[in-house]
């Protein structure tokens, strides 16, 4: 199985551990019969420790970590102030579709479910193998199904008696083919939803809330909320319009996934874009790398609509390749009639 897709620490959480790391050392010194000559100076430790870890369990805005990994996309989840959701174990902004793992104490990309049977968390790297390892399993017990019946009927035709033994592999063969069946099957419906099984717990109910970028602000308010970041390290105020970007604060109807990309789309964001990944485990699902896209993952037409309902045209929207494909044949078509038309003209 590939690593968990996990967010990586803070720098205040690093801290943290640091505090209670001195805290428990000095902690387990006071245990100690300490001398006249050092009792003041390990209290004073002690007392440091013990600010300081109380002071990162609660921090301030100026102290918790950057969001340029969030507004430097077009489109994020957020809450509703505009800013991403806080985790407040590991201390950090948790990214798209990220949900925080209580047996391995960490926020995990895309978590699908922990696993004891494959030892540790499938999520957005190990979602892809692990649908690959149900259904070989599958297929596997299928076989071993189908040979043990078949040499059970001959056993028995031949000899009129029951050997125990096949008895016994034949109905672990069915009862594990059945188990990883149903694992399969599930499986395979999150992959063509593009969703996982901590999300389809409530995905005919869920409202999901979106920062969206407005590369071209109206001067009148509009009618969402908005949030602007500053992708330069002056304030708001200090610094020229260009370097300021602009979200609305968007809600998207129960039920909608933004990330539903149409079932093959979704099967091929998950399994890979060839034959052969589908049916080996050789490269990591594409939703894993986080790259070409204007937010974390891919987005599908909900957002879309979303940006339409909201007024936001259509020339600000961060095209696909095969939109620009659309639009450049459009214009070879537009080129052609405007050909024709002054040909015709007299």
């Amino acid at each position: 199985m590939a690593q968990p897709g996990y967010v990586e620490r803070s720098e205040l959480w690093l801290r943290k551990q640091e505090g209670k790391g001195s805290a428990s050392r000095e902690k387990h010194r006071s245990r100690r019969r300490p001398s006249e000559k050092d009792s003041s100076m390990d209290n004073d430790l002690e007392a440091t420790a013990y600010t300081e870890t109380n002071a990162i369990g609660d921090p301030s805005n100026e102290e918790r970590p950057s969001l340029q990994d969030f507004f430097k996309h077009d489109v994020f989840t957020c809450q509703g102030d505009g800013r991403p959701t806080w985790c407040s174990t590991c201390l950090n902004w948790k990214p798209d579709r990220a949900h925080h793992c209580r047996e391995v104490d960490r926020c995990v990309r895309k978590m699908d479910h922990f696993c004891p049977w494959v030892g540790g968390v499938v999520s957005e790297t190990s979602f892809k193998f692990f649908v690959q390892f149900v259904a070989w399993a599958a297929v596997y017990w299928l076989f071993i199904l189908v040979t043990m019946a078949i040499f059970l009927a001959e056993y028995i035709e031949k000899t009129g008696t029951i050997n125990v033994h096949w008895v016994v592999t034949l109905a672990f063969a069915a009862l594990f083919f059945l188990f990883t069946a149903g694992m399969t099957g599930s499986s395979m419906q999150f992959v063509l939803l593009n969703t996982t099984t901590i999300e389809n717990l409530s995905r005919k109910s869920v409202v999901y809330q979106l920062a969206i970028h407005i590369p071209r602000p109206s001067s009148e308010p509009p009618p969402y909320p908005t949030i602007s970041y500053s992708t330069a390290s002056k304030p708001i105020g200090q610094i020229a319009p260009d370097a300021i970007k602009t979200f609305a604060i968007l809600h998207s109807k129960p039920g909608q996934n933004p990330w539903d990309l149409g079932a093959f789309e979704n099967f091929k964001n998950v399994m890979g874009y060839h034959w052969y990944d589908w049916l080996l485990p050789l490269h990591h699902s594409p939703c894993s790398r986080h790259d070409g896209y204007g937010s974390q993952f891919a987005t599908g037409p909900v957002v879309e609509d979303m940006k339409r309902e909201a007024g936001i045209g259509q020339e600000d929207i961060r095209e696909k390749p095969h939109s620009k494909r659309r639009r450049r044949k459009r214009r070879r078509h537009s080129t052609r009639d405007d050909a024709v038309n002054t040909k015709l003209t007299p």
